[in-house]
């Protein structure tokens, strides 16, 4: 079979798929006559208050440079982006630093659906100088984590530790909670890593909506740690540790159960 290439596939989406996309969304914008200076990356819509970018789940990672571009050319209207649903939540965590009239949107099997906006009470200060720019992308596999995601990227004792092989989230340096790639699925350990605590989930799918919370997904495999625990010396810090660790075992078991 002939492999279609990146721009067929843009093609091909602008004329299938994009002008229904962008009914959805608003049905009273027009497709817009491009140039040099606006993104193939994305079907462009607008009228006189609004400008939308529809942008097709063939562009994978590259839908996040449509933010950019879309800020750029808005002048004074609003701008909604319209996304793959597996590639929104990058988009979805730039949106609350920035002020104006902009809305997000997902897309998948042809549905489109808005996206709530996170909250805004993770000062910018909790993000570390020294954390990569560009963390492990967990793509459409997002969507199995999103309600974890959106819980440790809020949680007031968590800061984010990402690196380009792990998501992680760190208790005055230790890590509470992490997420990486494990063959064809994600790997979520939580719990203070080293420790008894520690507890590793296996995902090669998302969490079975058909299963009670309290039970385990076909997809999903629990295995509890065993080494001795080690807790660094003081007290208080003990306390948060331990906090800190209740929780994101909590929240684990919660998100990927259900």
């Amino acid at each position: 079979m002939k492999k279609v290439n990146i721009t067929q596939q843009r093609l091909l989406f602008a004329s299938t798929c994009a002008d229904e996309l962008a009914r959805q969304a608003k049905p009273t914008l027009t497709r817009r006559q491009t140039g040099k200076a606006w993104s193939d990356r994305a079907v462009w819509y607008a009228d006189d208050t609004t400008l939308m970018a529809v942008v097709g789940a063939h562009e994978q990672r590259d839908s996040e440079r449509t933010l950019a571009y879309g800020l750029v050319l808005r002048g004074d209207r609003a701008l909604h982006l319209v996304l793959p649903r597996g590639w929104v939540q990058p988009t979805r965590r730039r949106l609350v630093w920035l002020t104006g009239d902009l809305r997000l949107s997902a897309h998948h099997d042809g549905h489109v659906a808005p996206v709530p906006s996170l909250p805004t009470d993770k000062p910018a200060a909790g993000y570390p100088a020294d954390a990569d720019p560009r963390p492990l992308h967990l793509g459409p596999a997002t969507d199995w984590l999103t309600p974890l995601l959106d819980w440790a990227g809020h949680h007031p004792d968590l800061d984010p530790g990402h690196r380009p092989n792990t998501r992680s989230w760190h208790c005055r340096g230790q890590q509470i909670l992490g997420i990486r790639r494990l063959g064809n699925g994600l790997r979520v350990e939580a719990g203070l890593t080293g420790t008894s605590t520690t507890t590793l989930l296996d995902l090669t799918g998302p969490p079975d909506p058909g299963r009670s919370r309290r039970g385990t997904s076909p997809r999903l495999r629990l295995d509890h740690r065993d080494e001795p625990g080690c807790h660094p010396g003081r007290p208080d810090q003990d306390a948060r540790w331990a906090r800190s660790t209740s929780a994101a075992l909590t929240a684990a078991s919660r998100h990927t159960h259900r």
